[in-house]
């Protein structure tokens, strides 16, 4: 992760160029002068979110005040991830609870029953979940957020059609993670919506029983063709 000097240095720096590009084009917002802008303002923005709790305001973009706004927004984003990251640590331990019981009450079932059973699918669940740290967190948080936003942007208002692909979204960043992080990613992306591909298929056979498409469309609402031969 890049140090909050570095980001606060970059954010000021290209601040400073913003402010040059825009007397020299005399005051015209270009598309150089607005990029510069809008760079400035997200390193700050994602500056004020990585150093949440931990740190103040840098002096290098306290004096900005287009800078400071970005900053605390992103401050308040960092406050808002670090909620959901006790919420997620909460249904972690809920999760594991729930894994132990299940896992007693199966060994306890089979010793009345006399048969022999060595490590039941429930009692290992919890340890498949290990806990990750707020920074990891707001990270996953953060882009999944963007892909959930992305999914109901171009989901067309069918909710059916926003999970499938934020599920497709998903699965494809599952891949930039470890084997042993991947069940808490999923963990936190199910706050979003998101199934398993098992549980995909299972709800669009579902629909499809039902007579519904995988856009959750009938015969006479969807449009994308799905039910012409």
């Amino acid at each position: 992760m890049q140090d909050t000097f570095s980001l606060a240095l970059e954010a000021r720096t290209t601040w400073a160029n913003f402010r040059v590009a825009l007397v020299a084009s005399e005051g015209v917002r270009t598309g150089v002068v607005k990029s510069l802008a809008d760079t400035a303002g997200a390193t700050a923005r994602r500056l004020g979110f990585i150093t949440y709790p931990d740190a103040t305001m840098p002096n290098l973009i306290a004096d900005v005040p287009e800078l400071i706004q970005q900053w605390s927004d992103g401050y308040a984003e960092g406050a808002d991830a670090q909620t959901h990251y006790a919420a997620f640590l909460t249904d972690w331990a809920t999760d594991r609870s729930e894994a132990e019981e299940d896992a007693q009450q199966m060994r306890a079932e089979a010793g009345e029953s006399g048969e022999e059973i060595d490590s039941p699918d429930g009692a290992h669940l919890a340890d498949a979940l290990p806990p990750i740290d707020a920074a990891t967190f707001r990270a996953v948080h953060s882009r999944i957020t963007k892909m959930a936003s992305e999914a109901n942007r171009r989901c067309g208002q069918s909710y059916e059609y926003m999970v499938s692909l934020l599920c497709g979204m998903v699965e494809g960043m599952l891949d930039e993670f470890a084997p042993e992080e991947r069940p808490a990613v999923v963990l936190v992306a199910r706050s979003f919506g998101y199934l398993s591909p098992d549980e995909l298929a299972a709800a669009e056979k579902e629909m499809a029983d039902a007579g519904y498409c995988s856009h959750g469309l009938d015969y006479w609402t969807c449009p994308c063709g799905c039910f012409e031969n």
